[in-house]
């Protein structure tokens, strides 16, 4: 999901006197939006192939020395078979997405502003035991679609960062502090209670 994306900026060559020393093949900088100015609201809404549809919206502005742009969006597909469908796998492996993003900017003085921002993705596929024909049964039973209505992912994911900036020598010099916070937890599981031993 990238709708609460600004701009992206790709640096070519070595970087590291500014980003570390793993940029030294190059950046990709992905600026997130900030609001300026009054309360600005947007939607969308969206449609396509597979009974696919999209609805998000979000709000940004600004209030005193506060700035915030706050966004969701919820994507679902009903898909088609993560199995080869060439090779007689029919059964939709759906997918849906909800994804919420804030940004918020405090600025203390014209010198140190504060920065706090998160992004919160949760996520689900239905799956398939491979990719071809199917397989042979354990138990002896002949052979085994790789469809499995059962069978899915999910997965939750949490991003926050917040930092402060303080600017020196009329900002020619900028020192900055910040914590991070990362959460992923992906899970496989089982909808039915009763699995035969070649799932």
């Amino acid at each position: 999901q990238v709708d609460d994306i600004e701009r992206i900026e790709v640096l070519r060559g070595a970087a590291s006197s500014m980003w570390g020393a793993d940029a030294m093949g190059g950046v990709i900088h992905i600026i997130t939006k900030h609001g300026k100015g009054p309360a600005t609201y947007n939607g969308m809404a969206e449609g396509g192939n597979y009974n696919t549809w999209k609805v998000g919206g979000g709000v940004s502005g600004e209030v005193d020395q506060l700035s915030y742009s706050v966004d969701a969006s919820h994507l679902s597909n009903l898909s088609v078979s993560a199995a080869a469908q060439s090779m007689g796998n029919r059964e939709r492996d759906p997918y849906q997405n909800t994804t919420f993003q804030s940004r918020f900017n405090y600025k203390v003085t014209e010198d140190l502003d504060l920065d706090w921002s998160t992004r919160y993705n949760q996520a689900g596929a239905g799956m398939d035991n491979c990719g071809g024909f199917g397989y042979k049964s354990y138990s002896g039973s002949g052979f085994v679609p790789c469809d499995n209505r059962f069978y899915y992912n999910n997965a939750n994911q949490l991003y926050t960062r917040g930092q402060g900036r303080w600017f020196l020598f009329d900002r020619f010099w900028e020192q900055r502090f910040g914590v991070n916070y990362t959460m992923s937890d992906r899970q496989t599981y089982y909808t039915s209670k009763t699995i035969s031993p070649d799932w």
